[in-house]
């Protein structure tokens, strides 16, 4: 499934090693706004 998302806001440090970010995400999908954590899985940046 792809997902298309218009806004991301509030970013701020998931964890101590600072390779996540938690963040509000505006998906389009779903129409409103959510809490998401973005991160690398196997080398790919993922949001």
């Amino acid at each position: 499934m792809k997902m298309t998302y218009s806004s991301v806001r509030e970013p701020r440090w998931a964890n101590r090693e600072m390779t996540a970010i938690d963040c509000l995400v505006y998906f389009e999908h779903l129409k409103s706004e959510v809490p998401f954590t973005a991160s690398e899985i196997n080398g790919v940046r993922v949001i």
